[in-house]
């Protein structure tokens, strides 16, 4: 994202002017008009890192034979959820189904700031008819996804393999800026998952989808507990003598 290289060329200019003024007095660097890792009208509307917009047409024949739903189905619950459901809740930048938990789950894999999450996650989903309410249209809109393939956590060896997975791991590739590549993943990312939690929605099917993937991980990541592997009781902590 790139905020310590801004904020060392703020502390620069904050120095020359401390030079040329000095009854000037900082109070802090950042004065939270950013805005960062926090919700913000601001973010949302002159975006923040990067502004990605992903959009798809989806036949209809596809949406009825694959995927056991409708487009007008799809279309009603996506105006009730997403726009309706979450501008009465009062949302700034939510008119999505689950963008966060994609966003979060990349974050981490690839050293990316998970607290960036916050406002990397704004992002509105459409979804309308299109070709005579024949087909679907998607479109999934972030404007303030903040990442970086350069530095902090990008350098640790696990998350580094995973953006040369991608080859997006370093500063450039065939000219294009690695970070724009890797905004643009994560928004068409982001549109596939969208479909997805709207389709299990469509289905009444996302309690019980929840709770499969749920016994799954638990089943395969639980091993029995033998002697060997309860560790030995610590002993108790003494503060020394003063």
């Amino acid at each position: 994202m790139g905020m310590n290289m801004i904020s060392k060329g703020v502390m620069q200019c904050v120095g020359f002017l401390e030079q040329s003024f000095p009854e000037l007095e900082m109070l802090a660097v950042s004065g939270n008009v950013c805005t960062d890792k926090k919700p913000s009208a601001m973010n949302w509307i002159e975006g923040r890192g990067k502004s990605v917009v992903c959009e798809a047409t989806l036949s209809g024949q596809v949406i009825v034979d694959v995927l056991k739903c409708t487009v007008q189905s799809l279309v009603e619950l996506n105006v009730a959820k997403n726009l309706v459901g979450s501008a009465v809740a009062g949302s700034i930048g939510g008119n999505n189904a689950h963008a966060a938990n994609m966003v979060t789950a990349v974050f981490l894999a690839t050293g990316q700031d998970p607290a960036q999450n916050v406002e990397s996650s704004n992002c509105m989903t459409l979804m309308e008819p299109v070709n005579d309410g024949q087909d679907l249209h998607v479109s999934v809109t972030m404007p303030s996804i903040e990442v970086g393939t350069i530095g902090g956590g990008t350098g640790l060896s696990a998350q580094k393999a995973c953006l040369e997975m991608m080859g997006l791991a370093g500063e450039c590739y065939l000219g294009i800026g690695n970070w724009k590549c890797w905004s643009v993943f994560i928004d068409v990312s982001n549109l596939v998952l969208e479909c997805c939690f709207c389709l299990w929605n469509c289905w009444s099917v996302f309690v019980g989808v929840s709770n499969l993937f749920s016994r799954f991980f638990v089943v395969s990541n639980r091993t029995p507990v033998t002697t060997h592997q309860v560790p030995a009781r610590r002993k108790p902590v003494t503060m020394p003598e003063i």
